[in-house]
Order: structure tokens, then sequence, then C-alpha cells
């Protein structure tokens, strides 16, 4: 969370860096760190699919925290699994 500024670490309210976390569509993914964009010092969600190629993508922490609606139901985006050195 070092990549914060204070006000962006008092909003972080979800996932530590370093944790696996299920998509609410099923698939797992890894979260790496947090970044900061250099244009709008945005927090950003660096994080990897635990499928495919595990290319490195970035997402909006915004985003990554927000909620979606499934079946008219609000549910996280991502899950917590585990620690990432937990077996997969």
């Amino acid at each position: 969370l070092s990549a914060l500024t204070p006000n962006q670490q008092e909003q972080f309210n979800g996932p530590a860096p370093t944790r696996n976390l299920q998509h609410y569509k099923g698939n797992e993914y890894q979260l790496i760190d947090i970044a900061t964009h250099s244009e709008t010092e945005e927090a950003m969600a660096v994080y990897r699919p635990l499928y495919g190629d595990q290319a490195l993508w970035v997402r909006p922490l915004a985003m990554w925290q927000e909620s979606v609606d499934r079946d008219g139901i609000a549910i996280p985006r991502f899950e917590y699994l585990r620690p990432a050195s937990a077996a997969q």
C-alpha cells in the first residue's frame, strides 16, 4: 500500500496486496500491489489472472473494490480467497 497517498490509504478498505481473490464470474486472480497512475494519481490495482498466460493487468482500485449487480443482488467484484503464498 506504499504507493497510496495518505488520503487513498484512508479510503482503501479492500484486500491487501499479494492475495488471491475470486472474481464474481468465477476465475481466480492474484492482487500483486497497488500502484499510482502517473498522470492522475489514481490508485490502481496491479493483478494477474491465475489462468491463461497470466499477464499483468491494472484496474482502477475504485473498480476493484466496487460491488456488481448479480441477479438483483449487490456482490463484491472480487472476494478474498487466501494469501498468495498459499497453494493454488
